[in-house]
Order: structure tokens, then sequence, then C-alpha cells
């Protein structure tokens, strides 16, 4: 089976004055605090995350060899906007950090990490591929992401990063709950990842953050070993992205000049990530956007491990 590396001839990577740039625009003091929610707002969000849920349910289906991530950027935007009546949420108001309008989801396809040109390119047996669905209902956002192995088989590698971020996500939602320190979960998810032979993908735009009526309404939350999270303690009410970012290969990515602001593995190797929103409770955490045929269960199988 050939790897299928996913090309944009021609495409430079952003200069480093542009790297800075969004890097000076996510250490803004709006990504210095994290609001704590109400129970009705939670619940509100619970509202946009089910909706999440319920669109990656529905085009599971039709992600297989032949499809198009043309033909289902189409597919969502009909679910969203027309189906759900809500709004698709892939924009910041900090244009630096803005994917275009052009996708109604963020497209992982193999060697691109995150905003995968919507093009008529078909997957392929044996890519991995992601789906990651953010709208806004009734004013409060939802966020979620989920990953597939297209075909009946794949490579080694392939299978193992697959399994390792998914597991990774799991291990890190079981270890939330209030005041537990956010270091200390990032810290675990990259022992794990290091363990079993991948790597952790570290770009400006890698990573989860707090989630609220904007989409990025707080702090940010690397999954890995950072300054940024040092001193940060989670608190009953507050809402957060956990989402575990990671590479077959080195690690190395660079973010593309382009107007979807797509990142791209630098050896060319996979990369994947799963996604889960989640309210933390005194005990634990309530997950928002929980699938039809998931368990929040599998926090506690990952951590027994």
């Amino acid at each position: 089976m050939t790897k299928n590396i996913i090309k944009y001839d021609g495409m430079a990577f952003k200069p480093e004055n542009e790297l800075e740039r969004i890097r000076t625009v996510l250490a803004k003091n709006h990504y210095q605090q994290i609001p704590i929610k109400t129970p009705d707002e939670i619940n509100q969000m619970k509202i946009a995350g089910g909706i999440c849920a319920k669109i990656l349910d529905e085009i599971s289906p039709f992600v297989k060899p032949g499809a198009t991530k043309r033909k289902l950027n189409a597919m969502i935007q009909e679910l969203i906007c027309n189906k759900y009546n809500a709004e698709v949420d892939r924009l910041e108001t900090d244009a630096e950090t803005s994917a275009s309008d052009r996708i109604s989801a963020c497209f992982g396809h193999n060697n691109v990490i995150v905003n995968a040109e919507p093009d008529d390119a078909p997957l392929q047996a044996g890519d991995i591929f992601g789906i990651d669905v953010s709208i806004k209902k009734n004013g409060w956002c939802g966020d979620t992401r989920k990953s597939w192995i297209i075909g009946d088989e794949a490579s080694p590698s392939t299978l193992n990063l697959f399994s390792v971020s998914q597991n990774a996500m799991w291990l890190a939602i079981g270890m939330v709950h209030n005041g537990v320190s956010v270091e200390t979960i990032a810290n675990a998810v990259e022992a794990y990842a290091n363990k079993h032979n991948v790597s952790m993908l570290k770009l400006p735009i890698t990573l989860g953050h707090s989630l609220g009526q904007r989409h990025m309404d707080g702090w940010l939350i690397p999954l890995y070993n950072t300054e940024v999270n040092k001193g940060r303690v989670l608190k009953t009410g507050m809402v957060i992205t956990i989402e575990t970012f990671m590479s077959a290969g080195s690690g190395e990515a660079e973010i593309l000049n382009n107007d979807l602001t797509s990142a791209v593995t630098k050896d060319n190797a996979y990369a994947c990530y799963w996604e889960h929103a989640v309210a933390v409770t005194d005990t634990g955490c309530d997950i928002l956007d929980l699938r039809s045929s998931e368990s929040s269960d599998w926090a506690t199988e990952v951590l027994d491990k």
C-alpha cells in the first residue's frame, strides 16, 4: 500500500514574521483568563455539542474510499445550516488565526494536520482522515472531532497513531476534575505519546482551548509540556476542549501560507487528533458531545492501563 501524500504544489510555508504575529495574537490578555459557565450555559453548550456529535454520526457512512472532501464539505454545510439551523463556527475574530469560510469543517488528511483543502482528490484505502465540526447554536459553541482509517487496512504505524491519539484523548478526559492542574494532564498525554512511539505536534494552532460563546473564549490548552500550562488549575464550570495532536514522524510541522491556514507535517508523516469538549465538575467532567457509539466509561479504561 503506497503512502498517499497530500501535496499543495507551489504553496510556501508561512514566514517567521507571520508565525510570530499568530503567537502575538494568542498571547493577548483574552487568552490568559477563562470564564466559569453556569449550569444553564453548559446545557446550552450540550445542545450545540449534541448537534456536532449527530453530524459526525450522520456523515460517517460517507467517509470511505472514493469520497471527496469537496462533497463531504457540502454535506456538512447542509446538515449544520439547514437540518440543524445552526451556524458554521470556523472563524475567529482575530484574523491571524482564522480559517477561510470556504470550509464548513476542519479536515485532516494524512500529512495535512488541519484545514485541508476541500478538493476533489478521493480518499484512498489506508488514509487517516478526520473531521472537526464546530458550530454555534443559540449563541453557544460546539466543537468536536472524529478520525477514521479509510478502508479495511492501513500500515502498522498509521494504526498505532490512530489508536494512541484516541486513547490519549480518553486518558486526558479521565483526568479532568475540579482542582487538577492542566500541566499534570498535558504531561501525562505527552508521556503516553512518547511511550507509544508517536510525537506531539506543537504548532501555535495545534491545541485545545476554552469554549463558550466564542470558539476560543479563553485559555489555550496545549496537551504537552510547555510553560503555557504552568499554574493553571481546572475549576468546576470551566468548559475546555481536549485535543490530542500527534504525528507518526518527528512532530515537526509548518503552517502553509494560504487562506485556510492549513498545517502540514514537515516530513510528510501522517498526523491525527481526536477531540471532545468537556465541562469540569467537582468529581470529573461532563462530555458535551458524546457520539452514539461512544461511552464515557472509555476514559476509565485508559486510566486503568
